[in-house]
């Protein structure tokens, strides 16, 4: 026990750094699931807390050095389940009275626009904070989903006034004959009803920052359709700015059936791309300023582009390798991934249960941070080492996403695969080249033509990519629906692979710290 846990060969400090944080990570989501199976309460939360806290109050009483630890690891994982329960029952939405009394009858509405509107090929998705019932005072401030006209665009803060017909969320079949649970997808933003296409006028038109924010990021989407022709222009608008809008539904489809979704919108993988590229920029500065620069810019950009799951989580790793390279400490991208799903949650938790964008995120990083170490010398021939990383980095994030992918889609794109390894190389290039052929085209169109062509090449070639296989015989599989418990036994090889890597780690730190 001493060995373990003890103080006398500082081996407790060892642990509370390798395992303190999944402590609290995994307190979080079983508080979290916790309050989704059983309505724990927040009666039963804030006894969890006050168990949690008698827990540190016990450390300033015990003496006994070998307990200590243990006591601290089991303290934070209590204090995080209490919070898993608190805020899942918080930021619930509740059902509005006086909207449940008028479901499918004509209702109207006054509220302010939240959020960036998004204006698909069909219709405009407008989120209302609301005001106002009928003149009635809301003072739960209910979110509303509107569908509208495309035309024309509300912008975030905007005061408007809806008349039309109020109904419930109501989930819809997919392509592949699931049910999508489009309830739940909507209950994480906190949004339980809607109106579609209602009489809306404008009181007051709004201001703000993230206004402007949004503002600058439709004049750059403007400026990409008039320095690139449809639908490269909405490709490069989905995988720079997160709006892929205007790609029409045989362009989703062609994305999705060759496995290509992922690059269509603002992921993970671009935050990255961007994040490296700024470092690169701003490399003449000096490295403080260089980090904090690079900092600001990228949560500035991230507030732009209302960013999803997968942007957020990159957020976060970003700061955090920022942080440490300007202390010049070592950064742990298991330790990140860590950090950033836990603040994620804390914020939401409604994503674990609710959002399949963050499974997906979190499961595709994990692949990433576990699998790759464990697969790269198998293709340590591969040349150049862009393909390299590219074709272990692919299989490494689809071996991990695959199943919930199954899962949740019922789908598998055959050759997904091999079309990520021939794309993903070529990614940097129309995001860094387009970017400047839009900012250039600002000033002269016939300057920003140079830029603008070698960006179109390199979409062009991703069109041909994804047609190409989408198009193939058999080129997905369905899968029929199966139950959660098979899903677990699914990842059981994938626990296991988290786990090999832990100890491995683990092994490491000890013989570098001289523990024994």
């Amino acid at each position: 026990m001493r060995n373990y846990f003890g103080a006398s060969n500082g081996m407790n400090w060892y642990i509370l750094k390798v395992y303190l944080l999944w402590f609290a990570f995994f307190g979080l989501v079983f508080g979290i699931y916790t309050e989704f199976f059983f309505s724990a309460g927040y009666s039963i939360g804030f006894l969890l807390l006050a168990v949690a806290l008698s827990f540190f109050v016990a450390l300033f009483l015990i003496r006994n050095p070998d307990i200590k630890t243990p006591i601290i690891l089991i303290g934070f994982f209590l204090l995080f389940f209490s919070i898993g329960i608190i805020r899942y029952v918080y930021v619930t939405p509740k059902q509005n009275y006086l909207l449940e009394n008028n479901i499918n009858n004509k209702v109207v509405l006054s509220g302010v626009v939240s959020g960036d509107s998004v204006v698909g090929a069909r219709s405009q998705q407008v989120v209302i904070r609301v005001w106002s019932i009928d003149g009635e005072e809301d003072k739960q401030g209910t979110k509303v989903l509107i569908f509208t006209e495309n035309f024309p665009k509300y912008e975030h803060k905007d005061n408007i006034q809806v008349r039309g017909v109020i109904k419930k969320v109501e989930n819809f079949e997919t392509e592949t004959n699931r049910q999508f649970d489009y309830i739940s997808f909507l209950k994480k933003d906190g949004i339980l009803y809607t109106i579609s296409f209602p009489e809306i006028e404008i009181s007051v038109e709004g201001e703000g920052l993230k206004r402007n924010l949004f503002g600058l990021k439709n004049k750059f989407i403007e400026n990409l359709k008039v320095v690139l022709p449809e639908p490269e222009s909405s490709l490069l608008s989905g995988m720079l700015l997160g709006d892929d809008s205007g790609l029409l539904p045989e362009d989703d489809q062609i994305f999705r059936k060759s496995g290509l979704t992922h690059i269509v919108v603002l992921s993970g993988y671009n935050i990255t791309i961007i994040s490296e590229n700024l470092g690169k920029i701003l490399l003449m500065l000096p490295k403080t300023l260089n980090y904090s620069l690079s900092g600001v810019v990228i949560v500035i950009f991230v507030l732009m582009v209302s960013a999803g799951p997968a942007s957020l989580r990159a957020l976060v790793m970003a700061l955090l390798l920022l942080f440490a390279r300007s202390l010049h400490r070592d950064y742990l991208a298991s330790r990140a991934l860590a950090f950033a799903l836990l603040s994620m949650l804390v914020y939401n938790p409604l994503s674990l249960v609710f959002d399949p964008g963050f499974a997906l995120s979190a499961l595709a990083t994990a692949g990433l941070v576990y699998f790759s170490p464990t697969i790269e010398n198998l293709f340590k021939k591969i040349k150049p080492a862009v393909l390299k990383e590219a074709v272990v980095s692919t299989i490494a994030a689809q071996f991990f996403v695959l199943p919930f992918l199954i899962y949740k889609m019922g789908e598998i794109s055959v050759f997904g695969t091999l079309a990520n390894i021939l794309v993903l190389p070529v990614i940097p290039i129309p995001m860094f080249v387009g970017f400047l052929a839009s900012i250039v085209g600002i000033l002269s169109i016939i300057l920003s033509t140079p830029f603008s062509f070698i960006s179109y090449l390199v979409l062009k070639y991703i069109f041909v990519v994804a047609g190409f296989f989408a198009n193939l015989p058999s080129s997905t599989i369905l899968i029929p629906e199966f139950s959660n418990w098979l899903l677990v036994f699914l990842y059981l090889p994938h626990i296991y692979i988290v786990y090999l890597v832990h100890n491995r780690a683990r092994r490491d730190l000890k013989n570098n710290t001289g523990v024994s």
